[in-house]
């Protein structure tokens, strides 16, 4: 989880519920911020529509087709691990990208969250570090060929 706990610490037991109602032997659950009815996802406009198209370009890029790629919330087996950690990140902004293109052969699962809050105050700025986030999805392209 993200350590302003934008995401409560109760949605990890639903994470499990989820999980078991599909009778699913996921290796991984990613927390997945979409707003449906009896969800309370609170977040601004700006932010919801700059995480649609960088998720779009994302799952153009890589082929990775979650909704959510960038929310802190994934739950891991311990098996999954090795696969997913040992090696260090190359990329400083986007590493819940290259972590799923690592476990891309293991069975991911996306957890529609009930709660997530925005927590205001962050010292970062999407606009900021967009240079550094394109270098990174540029080295991770050229990683992946």
């Amino acid at each position: 989880l993200d350590s302003d706990l934008s995401v409560p610490l109760h949605e990890v037991v639903n994470f499990y519920k989820y999980a078991d109602s599909f009778k699913s032997d996921a290796d991984c659950i990613i927390g997945s911020r979409v707003k449906r009815m009896g969800s309370e996802i609170v977040r601004s406009a700006s932010r919801h529509y700059l995480g649609r198209v960088f998720c779009t370009l994302i799952s153009f890029l890589f082929s990775i087709d979650y909704y959510d790629t960038q929310c802190g919330a994934k739950l891991f087996r311990k098996e999954l691990i090795e696969a997913g950690f040992t090696q260090p990140f190359t990329s400083n902004w986007i590493f819940d990208i290259e972590l799923l293109l690592r476990i891309k052969n293991y069975t991911v699962i996306e957890y529609p969250l009930q709660e997530w809050c925005e927590k205001t105050g962050s010292k970062i700025n999407f606009f900021t570090v967009w240079f550094e986030v394109l270098h990174d999805l540029i080295r991770l392209k050229r990683l992946q060929k």
